[in-house]
């Protein structure tokens, strides 16, 4: 009987941790919902021979003296071997837990775990089981120890993706590609959290939020455009976005939010208990880019968007993505002006001769984009003057140095 307690619990822990496992890949939608809302995790590239081990939280706030959920519309349509599986129930007197799984060419199945609760704290195990089917009921509950006012459940199992041997009509583990909907019901504050260890690789942790949990400290939920960026709150990692990040002392914190390609975002906030501050939609740029700038004659001041920034030969970086103003200037010379744009990523070379008469400074071009953003593999000199070999350009191009 208690073979039906591992196949539930780990299905849905597994589908929402893949996500980073080698290949495979896990998309989870949506991470905010009402009691009863249905959450649908689809995975790519779950291959047979995958050793997964789990922990699957469900935390209900406010439950009163008794709690209890649900988890309704399970379907998992691979299987799992060799499963071990764990339950631990934090701040009960009692406890009942209830599992029935219909198997495809097997038949049914229903465990049935009871006990009571030792310090706030009761916990049951099973071992060298299955996962597969679907799961009409997964119900859990009890009664709460008398002063507490939330109920945590841990989760913990492990198991092997292939075929079954106890179901001859099985020839693999399943699918490598599947959708799981589920919906957790019986409360109506809390979230799950799904964490996952795959082939020995720590590869998700993620929430769900259900309701409007409170709290005695604050919660933030954060989402960027686009998603998967790093979540630093005073300096520490808390996961990626879109994440809901739990437990934060009310008051200021520092947010920092980084993605490989794209400029970091910061700022201030203030957090308040009992409530959820949302950060959502935030957008990150791209890469910032650099201007190299070279002047014939050279020590001429040069300005980025009327900042002073140096003197050439220079090489400005760090700079956004963007329209901006370049100066280029030198006492008894022309001054050198020009708006460009920089584009994500890019690099841009500048050589520009300083004209002592009045008349329009020498610009060259070689080989890419120059800061009015013209198109060219030429080198261009202004009527009056005499241009730069070739070669010697090169050599500034690459060095900074005539």
């Amino acid at each position: 009987m208690q073979k039906i307690l591992i196949s539930l619990t780990g299905i849905i822990i597994v589908l929402l941790c893949v996500q980073s496992a080698g290949a495979a890949s896990v998309t989870i939608s949506p991470l905010w919902v009402q009691p009863g809302d249905t959450i649908t995790v689809t995975v790519h590239d779950l291959s047979d021979g995958s050793d997964i081990s789990m922990n699957w939280e469900v935390y209900i706030d406010e439950p009163g003296d008794e709690f209890s959920w649900d988890v309704v519309g399970l379907t998992f349509p691979v299987n799992l071997n060799d499963a071990d599986f764990s339950i631990e129930n934090q701040n009960t007197a009692t406890n009942s837990v209830v599992l029935k799984n219909d198997v495809p060419n097997y038949g049914q199945r229903e465990l049935v775990l009871s006990g009571n609760s030792v310090n706030g704290i009761w916990s049951a195990s099973h071992g060298d089981d299955f996962i597969n089917g679907t799961w009409p009921e997964i119900h859990n509950e009890g009664t709460v120890l008398s002063g507490k006012n939330n109920v945590l459940s841990l989760v913990g199992w492990q198991g092997t993706k292939g075929p079954n041997p106890l179901i001859p009509q099985q020839t693999d583990g399943g699918p490598d590609d599947f959708s799981i909907p589920m919906a957790f019901e019986g409360f109506d504050n809390g979230w799950v959290k799904f964490s996952i260890v795959v082939d020995g690789q720590n590869v998700a942790s993620e929430k769900v939020i259900i309701g409007s949990p409170q709290s005695r400290t604050g919660n933030l939920y954060i989402s960027t455009i686009p998603g998967g960026a790093d979540i630093y709150i005073d300096g520490v990692y808390w996961g990626k976005t879109p994440g809901f990040v739990q437990s934060i002392p009310p008051g200021q914190h520092h947010i920092l939010i980084t993605k490989e390609g794209c400029t970091s975002y910061e700022r201030d906030i203030s957090v308040k208990a009992y409530g959820i501050t949302v950060l959502a939609g935030i957008r990150l740029s791209g890469t910032s880019g650099s201007v190299f700038i070279y002047s014939i004659p050279s020590n001429a001041d040069v300005y980025l968007d009327s900042e002073f920034m140096g003197t050439t030969p220079l090489t400005l970086t760090n700079i956004e993505p963007g329209y901006h103003t370049l100066r280029v200037a030198k006492t008894g010379y022309r001054d050198y002006n020009k708006e460009f744009l920089m584009r994500d990523g890019e690099q841009k070379r500048l050589i520009v001769q300083l004209w002592s008469g009045g008349k329009i400074p020498f610009i060259a071009k070689s080989g890419g984009t120059d800061t009015a953003g013209d198109s060219s593999s030429q080198l261009t000199a202004v009527s009056g003057f005499d241009r730069l070999p070739e070669s010697r350009i090169g050599k500034v191009l690459e060095s900074g140095r005539l």
